[in-house]
């Protein structure tokens, strides 16, 4: 019997996922950091930063025998800090990131097999106003399952 509960396995996955969003892995930009914090207060913001949290989960309306299947939100705050060094404008460099992360999320939406499907489904803008800061909070949905009553084994 594993000892993370599959939901934690996916948590760490989408994290593990979001840290390739280097240059030298494909992308234009490389994030500084990705963090699933204790608490938001004790965070050091940064530039290209990603914050990954839950939300929400709700039971599936339909199961197969001996299944339960979940659809969890995880809340994913990118960051992008506004400098008077560079003349690009913070919202484009803000698009970028969001570009980016969307295709870094969605090289492999099973997360290597622990979900059955994710997908994007809503992408807010953080209110920042005065912290010298632009933000976006994308809002990953992962549709998974496991055997009924057991959260630890694997039904993807």
């Amino acid at each position: 019997m594993a000892s993370t509960s599959i939901l934690e396995q996916i948590a760490a996955a989408i994290a593990t996922q979001l840290a390739t969003l280097t240059v030298a892995g494909g992308y234009q930009l490389t994030i500084a950091s990705v963090k699933r914090p204790a608490q938001w207060e004790e965070l050091d913001f940064a530039d290209l930063l990603a914050v990954v949290t839950q939300g929400d989960r709700t039971r599936a309306e339909t199961e197969d025998l001996g299944w339960e299947q979940w659809f969890q939100d995880f809340e994913i705050a990118l960051l992008v800090m506004e400098s008077e060094a560079t003349e690009t404008a913070v919202e484009t460099r803000m698009n970028l990131f969001d570009a980016e992360a969307h295709k870094c999320l969605s090289v492999d939406p099973t997360f290597g097999g622990l979900a059955i499907d994710s997908r994007i489904t809503g992408v807010p803008e953080m209110p920042l106003a005065g912290t010298g800061f632009k933000g976006i909070i994308l809002t990953l949905n992962v549709h998974y399952r496991h055997l009924d009553g057991d959260p630890y084994a694997d039904g993807a």
